[in-house]
């Protein structure tokens, strides 16, 4: 099996660094901090600008216009970063203010639609409490799946017929595939549940092959359509996040992490692969 090693990029220091996005256009990756509310873009000269929002972000993606969209604490925004601060204009508030919950992963789907699930901020596994939401065209949103404790690793096959999603909180270290078409998921399976690890962030290649954070297992996991690992990358720290695939080819990984409880982690990494990624779908809003 083909292995890989991730080298340090950015001496980032984020507690909970997630949701890496690559902007083709400006040669930017952008990242975020979660419990800090923190945005970072790294530019292509190798400098690193930090902007701090109001409340916590789960997940960005760009839009058309290579804006960004978040999904925050309490639903959906629009992003503006000004000087060191970051801007939020509500497009659908979804969780009350003091709800106990926050948006966690987001991603779009093939045709621009924002999807992102909620959490809750303590986890209980007998109530999970978390719904994933998609956020349409037109502004509106609708929720599709409920059942989650900490929802991630969402992706969608190239052809866009096949989504993905997982659930990392260690008492379920779960992925399930479900068909999709016109907006709609339908029949959730398993997809894989015996990985090392849980199961975090996650992007596709043009292969159709499915890339996971396999956290506390220090490795990003390389899943074939029909489940099986066929190539992996060490991380030198135990908590990757997210991959995203970058550079001027889509042949460069990009990846966050989190401090772990000894102090490791939070940094930024990167590596150079053989695979190629799937370009993002913007967000496709008014």
């Amino acid at each position: 099996m083909p292995g890989f090693k991730a080298e340090p990029l950015v001496a980032a220091g984020n507690d909970v660094g997630e949701s890496p996005v690559w902007d083709a256009a400006s040669e930017s990756l952008y990242w975020l901090d979660i419990p800090n509310g923190r945005i970072q873009r790294r530019t292509a000269d190798g400098v690193v600008h930090r902007w701090t929002a109001p409340m916590m972000i789960g997940s960005i993606v760009l839009d058309r216009t290579g804006k960004l969209i978040a999904a925050t604490e309490r639903g959906f925004a629009r992003l503006t970063l000004d000087g060191s601060q970051a801007q939020l204009d509500p497009i659908a508030d979804i969780l009350l203010k003091d709800s106990g919950k926050r948006f966690n992963g987001g991603a779009c789907d093939r045709d621009g639609r924002f999807w992102a699930g909620t959490m809750r901020l303590q986890a209980n596994p007998a109530d999970p409490g978390g719904t994933l939401y998609c956020l349409s065209d037109d502004g509106q949103v609708s929720a599709h799946l409920d059942g989650f404790i900490t929802q991630n690793g969402l992706a969608w096959s190239p052809d866009g017929r096949t989504m993905y999603v997982s659930d990392s909180h260690p008492t379920v270290r779960t992925i399930w595939a479900l068909d999709f078409q016109d907006g709609s998921p339908s029949n959730r399976r398993v997809f894989s549940s015996d990985l090392p690890g849980r199961p975090d962030g996650a992007s596709m290649d043009t292969d159709g092959c499915y890339w996971i954070a396999a956290t506390d297992a220090g490795k990003i996991l390389r899943l074939t359509p029909e489940g099986k690992i066929d190539a992996e990358v060490i991380v030198p720290v135990p908590n990757p996040t997210k991959l995203c695939f970058g550079g001027n080819d889509l042949r460069t990984g990009f990846i966050t992490s989190l401090r772990s409880r000894n102090g490791a982690g939070g940094d930024v990494y990167v590596v150079e692969l053989p695979f190629q990624g799937m370009p993002k779908t913007p967000a496709c809003l008014p």
